[in-house]
């Protein structure tokens, strides 16, 4: 997680600031693609399906389905830019996406997060921006990313 943190606080210091909270928001999420017991919601769906599985889920889940959404939408602009060069949508359709997931993850959950998914959602952009800036770019570190994600075979 410290060298998440390192890399997000640099990049942050270089973009338009995010509060500490949504900061530290972004560091736990890079992180937490690297456990192998992450969401449930991360990579198994398209953005549609998600978006269609959240509005069709009951009050408990729906919170977190567009939470995970707006998560998906983020790290692909921000860490995996180059995934969507294999896709059909673009980058503004993966904004917008993200955004509308961390406005409705603000709607429907509540407690602590709420500052951080409205400040997403509201500078989604910023939030790519900093993530962009934080993603290796080094054949080493790139190297380093594929072992701690477990997929360096």
């Amino acid at each position: 997680m410290d060298w998440f943190e390192a890399r997000v606080r640099v990049a942050a210091a270089k973009a338009s600031p995010l509060h500490e909270q949504t900061l530290l928001y972004l560091i736990t999420l890079l992180a937490g693609q690297v456990r192998a017991d992450g969401d449930p919601w991360s990579n198994t769906a398209a953005l549609a399906d998600l978006y269609r599985e959240a509005r069709e889920a009951g009050p408990r889940t729906k919170g977190e389905i567009f939470r995970a959404l707006g998560d998906r939408a983020l790290l692909t602009l921000g860490w995996f830019p180059e995934s969507l060069e294999r896709r059909i949508v673009g980058a503004s359709y993966y904004a917008d996406m993200g955004a509308l997931g961390y406005a409705e993850a603000d709607r429907w959950l509540s407690g602590a997060y709420g500052p951080v998914f409205r400040e997403l959602a509201g500078s989604f952009d910023v939030a790519v921006a900093v993530l962009d800036r934080a993603r290796p770019r080094d054949p080493r570190e790139l190297l380093l990313q594929a072992w701690l994600r477990g997929t360096l075979a």
